[in-house]
């Protein structure tokens, strides 16, 4: 009787690991997934404000249309919608040197901090009630 219960409690422990571990990857995703589509944002309004000549006043309008087209997505008040930009003009060619999402994580994550090191160069925050994200993208000191 021991040994089955030996048994039945080491497949629990594999089983809530292996839950664990998805549930980490799907936040480091979905987190990395954020930063890119911040970063594309800026981009896209960077681009279009030179293309165009549109000044800042496309800004309002922006955060104003995507509020109103778009009520339950939080996040993108003017001030972010700027954020976005300036993160975009720091880091021009973040998305072309950072590797799709799924291939910096760890076949088999062990546990959050094993994740987290995946991403040893972005620290990324995402306060859903104060609708404020934070990206910090640490440079490499190497070459």
């Amino acid at each position: 009787m021991g040994s089955k219960l030996t048994r039945y409690s080491d497949l629990l422990t594999d089983i809530k690991t292996r839950i664990r571990q998805a549930q980490t990857r799907a936040v480091m995703l979905a987190s990395a997934e954020m930063i890119i589509m911040y970063w594309d944002i800026g981009r896209m309004v960077e681009e279009r404000q030179h293309l165009e000549g549109w000044g800042a006043a496309v800004i309002p309008r922006l955060s104003r249309d995507i509020h109103n087209d778009l009520p339950e997505i939080k996040g993108f008040s003017e001030r972010n919608l700027k954020r976005m930009i300036r993160f975009y003009r720091e880091y021009p060619g973040l998305v072309e040197k950072v590797p799709q999402a799924a291939a910096q994580l760890p076949e088999q994550a062990a546990n959050e901090k094993g994740s987290m090191e995946a991403w040893p160069q972005i620290e990324f925050t995402d306060d859903r009630e104060g609708c404020l994200f934070t990206v910090i993208v640490h440079r490499n000191s190497s070459p």
